[in-house]
């Protein structure tokens, strides 16, 4: 541990080792994922970018996306952020939302999920099936685009309306 490699004791004869280290490859994977996803939606909001860089950025999110979307941003406690994005991460794995045209990006203290305008989910809908617990969270849905030029203003329009939660009541 002093060299900065990983030391586990494992006191049991029902793990195997494999499984330990998929689990491990598995969890680097996504936040390596996670965090070159970050970086992509801050420079798309930065505002820096020209139309075809904002392209750029979106197809580098997600090489599947469509041109017809809208964008969800769900804003967490500040204080439970890590535990809320796993949880959240694991109901859009395991729903009907994870579909090559969606994708889920960490992003400050929420998330953004970027559906498919014609996947036949309705954004409330989209926001029932990722969460049971809708006080611990704010949403906000951006209007629905037709064309990736806009997509860092989908973005603004969803980030914007989750932290209009806040200051205006339910």
């Amino acid at each position: 541990d002093s060299m900065n490699f990983p030391i586990f004791y494992v006191n049991s004869q029902d793990i195997y080792v494999e499984l330990l280290i998929f689990e491990v490859y598995k969890r680097l994977f996504i936040l390596n994922t996670f965090r070159d996803s970050q970086r992509c939606v801050a420079a798309i909001l930065s505002g820096n970018l020209n139309s075809d860089e904002v392209i750029k950025y979106a197809k580098e999110l997600n090489p599947s996306i469509t041109d017809r979307y809208y964008s969800i941003y769900v804003k967490m406690d500040e204080y439970n952020v890590p535990d809320s994005i796993d949880a959240l991460y694991k109901s859009f794995i395991s729903s009907e939302l994870n579909i090559p045209q969606n994708c889920f990006v960490p992003y400050n203290s929420g998330a953004f999920i970027i559906c498919d305008r014609d996947s036949n989910l309705p954004p409330e809908e989209s926001i029932n099936i990722l969460t049971n617990n809708k006080e611990a969270f704010n949403f906000g849905i951006s209007n629905s685009h037709s064309t990736l030029r806009d997509f860092d203003v989908c973005l603004r329009e969803s980030l914007y309306a989750a932290s209009l939660h806040k200051s205006h009541g339910n």
